[in-house]
């Protein structure tokens, strides 16, 4: 401790002897408040910059909040206009939707219905070639039947011809027969030979 205030002692004496005059002081003074007007012109420059600074970025910052409140107000509209064009959409899609199922119902309906019928209609159809093919074999019979029956009915009749025919012929020969000797016997009786003739 003791070396600290020989140290004191030392500065003391030292700072009284180099005290400036009050012409160094004065100068000191001059250059203090030189340089402070320096100092200050250059912070008054400063802050002469950053308030033109300020003030551009004030008028920037107002610029972008004016475009990002009018980008979110055409954001507000594009989003009110697209949930407008979505909930129209979506109301014709489900009318739409609703019109194609009522449709396909419809159709559904339709088509059972028209398979019921073309169900009856075959089976109609079967029944009716059925009954066709029935009643077409029952006259086929029935036709072969009448063919026999009037094969029969010819064949007894043009045996019944042949018989009677065959009756007439022997009544026609022996008339012929009587005629001709008749007649050979007129023609000798005139003198006349039949051969000859």
């Amino acid at each position: 401790m003791p070396p600290k205030k020989k140290v004191k002692k030392k500065r003391a004496k030292s700072a009284k002897a180099s005290e400036p005059t009050i012409e160094e002081k004065y100068q000191q003074t001059i250059q203090k408040i030189t340089s402070l007007q320096d100092h200050l012109a250059m912070r008054t420059e400063i802050a002469r910059r950053s308030q033109l600074k300020s003030y551009d970025l004030r008028d920037q910052m107002r610029k972008a909040n004016d475009e990002i409140i009018e980008e979110r107000k055409s954001k507000h509209d594009i989003s009110s206009d697209l949930i407008r064009q979505y909930k129209s959409m979506q109301k014709d899609l489900t009318h739409k939707t609703y019109l194609l199922e009522n449709k396909i119902l419809d159709l559904t309906t339709r088509l059972t219905t028209t398979e019921q019928e073309l169900a009856n209609e075959r089976t109609e159809k079967q029944r009716i070639i059925e009954e066709k093919d029935s009643v077409i074999f029952k006259l086929e019979r029935r036709l072969d039947h009448i063919e026999n029956a009037y094969e029969n009915i010819l064949h007894d009749a043009f045996d019944a011809i042949v018989d009677k025919m065959q009756v007439a012929r022997s009544a026609w020969q022996n008339e012929s027969m009587e005629i001709q000797s008749r007649n050979k016997a007129l023609l000798s009786k005139f003198g006349l030979n039949p051969l000859e003739i």
